[in-house]
């Protein structure tokens, strides 16, 4: 697991040491440094995954596409060296490269006794991007596996394909929407993913299959409770909500990512109802207590609010859960963290300046 991650010279910050726990939300203004921080830790997978070693930093790969060293150099900085700094409970582990080149592959200089890089990045890593993949007919299948088994790609368009080959394969209990059902009745793979889409679309149920003879697998969904064979017809995902089809492969992740595994998410929220939101949050919450460490970036209040009443229905503890607030400083440029406590209350210690705070200063004005 990462304990955090220390940026410097690094894009808008030039020295800040960012936080994680098991579930961690990265929150904050357009352009406060969310995404650099999403990015600094992607680099560093893609550059692992490609290279096969951290001898090099590759910036423009499957993950991100950051352009060349110079887009990286803060311009805030004293010096063209630029570092990327992981801690975990073994220690630390620095990646510094210079900056100041006109090149998208850049020679690294390592620090670390590779135990830390060993327990960082041999694990199963899931990225999945704000513009995940839209609602179609059909989807292809993974062609490799180099990022991992579970690895569905970065926009979510190997969902279909992961659901297609494991349907079967039973879910944690303390992953699944419904935690009541017991271990002698063992919950698939398939029926887990209907459990949470049920919350988003009232009783849905999905079926995933390989095309025979091509390379490309269909999703359909349906409906319980309608005629009298108890559902309707089977549609195609462009023929019901959009959300649906844009919350799959998160649904996916967070029940098929094995412990020890990485999640990062930028807007799971996209395209949900505020209750579908808040129960993402939940979702989220319930698989970071059972090992996947996630990072989430949200504009969402509902999904924090997600995790602040998991905190308070012991879905996880407390002291699993860190609050990251964005910030930039206009006169100066550069971009800080700010980290509020949750309490086993599901209350703050504190409220940023900003940080989810825009309906109650709406409402104080629609009072006034």
């Amino acid at each position: 697991m990462i304990d955090s991650v220390e940026l410097f010279n690094f894009k808008g910050f030039v020295s800040q040491e960012i936080w994680f726990g098991n579930i961690t939300l990265l929150a904050g203004l357009n352009g406060s440094g969310k995404s650099s921080c999403v990015q600094a830790i992607c680099l560093v997978f893609q550059s692992h995954f490609e290279n096969k070693s951290l001898e090099k930093i590759n910036l423009n790969g499957d993950f991100v596409a950051l352009g060349k060293g110079s887009d990286l150099l803060s311009e805030f900085g004293d010096s063209d060296s630029v570092s990327i700094k992981l801690k975990n409970y073994i220690g630390e582990a620095v990646i510094e490269f210079d900056g100041n080149q006109d090149s998208s592959s850049l020679n690294v200089s390592l620090e670390d006794d590779n135990a830390v890089l060993d327990s960082v990045l041999n694990k199963d890593f899931q990225y999945l991007a704000a513009d995940r993949v839209s609602p179609a007919t059909i989807y292809n299948e993974k062609a490799s596996s180099r990022y991992g088994a579970c690895y569905i790609g970065k926009f979510g368009e190997y969902a279909g394909d992961f659901l297609s080959k494991n349907s079967d394969h039973f879910v944690d209990r303390d992953r699944l929407r419904d935690m009541a059902d017991s271990d002698e009745r063992k919950v698939k793979l398939i029926d887990a993913v209907a459990q949470w889409l049920d919350v988003i679309s009232p009783e849905v149920s999905l079926e995933a299959s390989s095309i025979p003879s091509t390379d490309n697998v269909s999703i359909r969904f349906r409906y319980k409770g309608v005629d009298k064979l108890g559902s309707t017809n089977w549609y195609r995902p462009t023929n019901v909500g959009f959300g649906i089809t844009y919350v799959l492969p998160v649904i996916v992740s967070c029940l098929a990512l094995p412990k020890g595994s990485l999640l990062v998410v930028e807007n799971p929220e996209a395209h949900l109802h505020p209750k579908g939101q808040f129960e993402i949050g939940r979702m989220l919450s319930q698989a970071a207590n059972q090992g996947v460490q996630i990072i989430i970036e949200t504009h969402s209040d509902h999904v924090l609010n997600g995790i602040r009443l998991s905190v308070k229905e012991n879905y996880i503890p407390a002291n699993k859960v860190v609050l990251n607030y964005f910030s930039r400083n206009v006169s100066e440029g550069r971009s800080s963290v700010e980290s509020p406590k949750i309490k086993n209350s599901g209350k703050l210690s504190y409220w940023p300046d900003g940080f989810f705070d825009e309906w109650g200063k709406s409402l104080e004005r629609l009072l006034m």
